[in-house]
């Protein structure tokens, strides 16, 4: 594909990890989708998806009634439309909004 003459290889990939999609009708780019999902080298470390996620549903189980907000600029924003989606989809809170900054195309 190009765009004003720019030649972009964008490699897509199922949305969430690769053993267990998470939308596994949605297409990402790999890259993003594997800087969330990719579970660290050491034995038993999560991924950053599963770290955050943790957080927020101990959050959400104290407070029920905050808004969950993802949030981020340029890398950090394509990280937090994902991140969004991801909290969407598996119900961790009654309302999360997504604000990004700046994201890639």
């Amino acid at each position: 594909d190009s765009f004003n003459g720019h030649v972009f290889d964008v490699i897509q990939t199922t949305f969430g990890p690769e053993d267990e999609p998470i939308i596994s009708d949605v297409k990402v780019h790999r890259g993003f989708n594997q800087a969330l999902f990719v579970r660290g080298d050491e034995p038993g470390e999560d991924s950053l998806f599963d770290r955050v996620l943790r957080a927020i549903k101990d959050f959400v189980s104290e407070h029920p009634d905050y808004k969950v907000v993802s949030t981020g600029h340029s890398t950090g924003a394509a990280l937090s439309v994902l991140m969004g989606a991801g909290l969407a989809e598996l119900n961790v809170a009654d309302n999360v909004t997504v604000n990004s900054f700046a994201a890639p195309l």
